[in-house]
């Protein structure tokens, strides 16, 4: 059986292209056929992404706007020159979520303050032991009715 005939009708077997969409007119373009930076640029159109134009003394990518290709994908590997730079807002908001990330993290001591903190803790350690010792011991049986 041919694979353009079944159920007793004749169809065409759709040709498998693979390549980018151009959003404007709905054509897929060849990737083959395209440069690496024409790639990039048409992933970062359907993205939202706005790039420059590659710098022509960058010691990355010498002015091709990417610096090699991925392996297994074969994709290009995007250059940093062709991003835009970062405003004030942008740096404003990498400032305060690296500090509230940093909030998390223990503050730094010094040898004193830290022996002083192992100090307290080892006293409320026993202070808390010797509550417990004292402290009146429930019977398991106590509150069950038999």
């Amino acid at each position: 059986m041919d694979n353009s005939e079944m159920y007793g009708q004749q169809y065409e077997m759709p040709e498998d292209k693979s390549g980018i969409l151009d959003t404007k007119t709905g054509d897929v373009l060849d990737a083959s056929e395209l440069t690496p930076l024409d790639v990039i640029r048409a992933v970062a159109k359907e993205t939202g992404t706005i790039l420059r134009d590659p710098n022509q003394s960058c010691k990355h990518c010498y002015g091709r706007g990417y610096t090699g290709r991925d392996a297994e994908t074969k994709q290009p590997i995007p250059c940093t020159c062709i991003y835009p730079a970062k405003t004030e807002e942008d740096e404003i908001s990498d400032s305060i979520a690296s500090q509230s990330q940093m909030r998390n993290l223990q503050p730094k001591m010094n040898r004193e303050q830290r022996r002083r903190m192992e100090k307290h803790q080892k006293k409320m350690i026993k202070k808390i032991m010797k509550m417990q010792k004292f402290a009146p011991k429930v019977d398991e049986t106590e509150g069950v009715a038999e």
